[in-house]
């Protein structure tokens, strides 16, 4: 049985901080949202080339967690390469009052998704129409 090789880097000391505290405290992780409202047409293609750039272009993007057998403190990994996934919803025909609800419900979903070690898209891109 060949064992994987994996080479990471420790977490900075406010990393180790947060990560213990949302560990002990059973807290939901901590996530960035953002939500911005692009006016006139949107080629899927070209939003994702660009994000796709901005992934390869900086580390942070393609960074996961392992946490090995015996460990509190998992490592960062930064993968060469990763993936961008955009999820598509289309909400035109509803009234506007159920656009916003589903939207924020879109929202509070996202915002309560466990943190998965190893399997985490550090970006996660939704476009809405």
């Amino acid at each position: 049985m060949q064992k994987e090789q994996l080479e990471g880097f420790r977490l900075s000391p406010q990393q180790k901080h947060l990560w213990l505290l949302q560990e002990s405290e059973k807290l939901l992780p901590y996530r960035v949202q953002c939500a911005v409202i692009i006016t006139g047409n949107l080629n899927i293609e070209i939003l994702r080339t660009a994000l796709q750039n901005l992934v390869n272009q900086y580390e942070i993007l393609r960074t996961n967690f392992y946490c090995l057998p015996g460990m509190a403190v998992p490592l960062q990994v930064i993968a060469d390469t990763s993936e961008i996934y955009i999820n598509e919803y289309n909400f035109i025909g509803l009234p506007w009052e159920e656009q916003e609800n589903k939207i924020e419900s879109l929202f509070t979903e996202v915002k309560g998704r466990p943190f998965e070690l190893e399997n985490n898209l550090p970006l996660q891109v939704c476009v809405i129409t």
